[in-house]
C-alpha cells in the first residue's frame, strides 16, 4: 500500500484524488484491519495478563479499532477534500500539513491521527525542507 499510495499521491498537486477510479489507493486493503488486530493481539494479551481482566483485551481491541477507523476516515478526508465542517479547523489543518510533509519525506511524520509517537520517536518534521537554488559561480 505504502509504495503505491505514495507513488500516486505526492505532496504537491497530486496530493488530492483526481481520478475517481483510484479511490482504492487512498485507503488500506480490506485485510489490513484484521491483520492489524492479529499483529497487535500479543500486546492485548500482555495487558490482560498484567491486569488479570479480559476487559483489558476488549478495551485494547476497541481502542485499536477506533484508532484504525479514525485513521482511515481522516486519511480519506485529507486526500479527498469536501465541505466537511472539521476540515476548516486548525487541528485538522495542522494534521493535514503533518501528513503532507510525510508524503514529501515518507520516513517522517508517520502518525496521521495522533502524532504523539512522532514527537516521542523523533520522526516529526515541523516544516517541509526548502530547496535552495544553486547559482553558477
Amino acid at each position: 500500500h505504502d509504495v503505491v499510495h505514495h507513488g500516486t499521491f505526492d505532496s504537491g498537486h497530486t496530493y488530492y484524488l483526481k481520478d475517481k477510479s483510484q479511490w482504492r489507493l487512498v485507503t488500506m486493503a480490506w485485510w489490513n484491519f484484521p491483520a492489524l488486530l492479529v499483529i497487535n493481539s500479543p500486546v492485548g494479551f500482555l495487558v490482560t495478563w498484567l491486569t488479570g481482566s479480559w476487559w483489558s483485551m476488549l478495551g485494547f481491541m476497541l481502542a485499536l479499532s477506533i484508532y484504525y477507523g479514525l485513521y482511515e476516515y481522516l486519511h480519506w478526508c485529507m486526500h479527498v477534500p469536501a465541505t466537511r465542517w472539521f476540515q476548516k479547523t486548525k487541528v485538522f489543518k495542522w494534521i493535514d500539513q503533518h501528513h503532507r510533509i510525510h508524503h514529501l519525506m515518507p520516513m517522517r511524520n508517520l502518525n496521521v491521527v495522533f502524532p504523539i509517537a512522532d514527537f516521542t520517536l523523533r520522526t516529526r518534521v515541523a516544516r517541509a525542507p526548502v530547496e535552495t537554488k544553486k547559482t553558477a559561480a
